[in-house]
């Protein structure tokens, strides 16, 4: 990658892991426990319930893009950060700019 590739990416990262962090926030407050106390129908609870695993599973998923993000922006200047952790082939800057966590390359990642 060149500097101008290498400023994009960190400019992406940081403004995907901004968002990330928002998102995270968000769904936090979803998954709070749904007290017992508070009157809804028992079919509402259940949809409730749901929610509350759904928005669960989206924080999971929300932390672990944002800690791959970071760990590529933390790897942004290592000789090794356009190399697939596969097959060791270059990973085309194009890839790793559209998909910011991505540590393989195309070939390895349909496999």
């Amino acid at each position: 990658m060149n500097q101008e590739e290498k400023a994009e990416f960190k400019e992406k990262a940081a403004n995907e892991i901004a968002s990330l962090d928002a998102d995270i926030c968000s769904l936090e407050n979803d998954t709070q426990p749904i007290a017992p106390d508070v009157s809804l129908g028992r079919l509402t609870r259940m949809d409730a319930i749901q929610n509350k695993s759904v928005a669960e599973a989206n924080l999971a998923s929300a932390r672990t893009r944002k800690q791959r993000i970071q760990a590529r922006l933390d790897q942004i200047d290592s000789p090794d950060f356009q190399k697939c952790k596969r097959c060791g082939k270059e990973i085309p800057a194009a890839r790793i700019l559209y998909l910011l966590d991505t540590d393989t390359c195309l070939e390895c990642a349909s496999n």
